[in-house]
Parts: C-alpha cells; sequence; structure tokens
C-alpha cells in the first residue's frame, strides 16, 4: 500500500515502492497493490486492486497476505489486526502513537530533529499539510535499501 496523501511527511516515492515491489518480486513474491487509485501505475503489480474493493473486501485481501508493505495508514492496521507481518513508512509521525503489536515493524528517518511534527500541531490537526523545516527530511532520509533491510528482518 503506497498510498496517496497530500500530507507534508507522509508520501514515500512510488519510485521507491516499485524498487522494493522489484526486489520481493525477485525473491518470488507476488504483489497485489490496495488503496486509492492514482495515475501512478505500479510497475510490478502482479494485481492491482486500487480503489476496487470495500472495506470488508480489503481486510480479506490483507488477512490473506503473506506480508505487509506500506506506509501508516488503514491498510497497515488491517495487518496489525491480523497479525500479519510488515513494514511500514511513517515519516512525520511517530510509529509508538499508532502501533500496537510487533508485527509491522515501523520504518522512520534516523537522526532527525523535527521527527513526530505532526504530533506538535495544535488540535483538532488531522493532517499535517507544511513541513515545519522546509525540506522533509522523514520522506528523503529513508532509503529504498533501508526498508528493504527492514523487510528482510521481517521475512
Amino acid at each position: 500500500h503506497a498510498g496517496n496523501t497530500f500530507w507534508a511527511g507522509r508520501g514515500w516515492s512510488t519510485i521507491k515502492f516499485d524498487q522494493v515491489s522489484t526486489r520481493l518480486r525477485g525473491e518470488g513474491y507476488k504483489i497485489v497493490c490496495v488503496g486509492t487509485p492514482s495515475d501512478h501505475k505500479p510497475l510490478c503489480a502482479d494485481i492491482d486492486l486500487r480503489g476496487q474493493t470495500n472495506i470488508g473486501q480489503l481486510a480479506s485481501v490483507i488477512q490473506q497476505a503473506s506480508f505487509f508493505v506500506g506506509t501508516d495508514s488503514f491498510p497497515m492496521v488491517l495487518a496489525e489486526t491480523f497479525n500479519v507481518k510488515g513494514v511500514a513508512f511513517f515519516g512525520s509521525i511517530l510509529p509508538e502513537t499508532r502501533l500496537i503489536t510487533k508485527s509491522v515493524t515501523p520504518v522512520v528517518a534516523d537522526g532527525i530533529k523535527c521527527l513526530g511534527c505532526h504530533h506538535r500541531k495544535a488540535l483538532p490537526c488531522v493532517a499535517t499539510t507544511i513541513c515545519e523545516v522546509g525540506v522533509q527530511e522523514c520522506v528523503l532520509g529513508v532509503s529504498v535499501d533501508r526498508m528493504w533491510q527492514n523487510i528482510k528482518k521481517m521475512l
């Protein structure tokens, strides 16, 4: 679940997700994309279900998955609910505010002072649309190799 978002600090590159998918396919995994349709056509999707499932169908797809890769999102929560192992990109969000089990490993940029900026916004803030430091280090600081290392640890 690459996820489409207008949030600052939440959108890991679809190109990077494609590179992760290529590596997973190279190891024999089938890729099923879920979420909201976008202009980006996943390069490595064996099945593209974006925009084609209701909540119950999405839950069934996630429950049957052997692994989850995506962003902090509703599909990630479903993976955690069904104890499906996986990794999730968190960007500007502090993982400890979202994760309740160890089935999903969070991936965040290391050593940035602005991490968790969303949580410093005045309530009721539901989205962070402007990066407080202007460079989105929380997105740029997560490489494909970093994501891949976390995936390999969980597989």
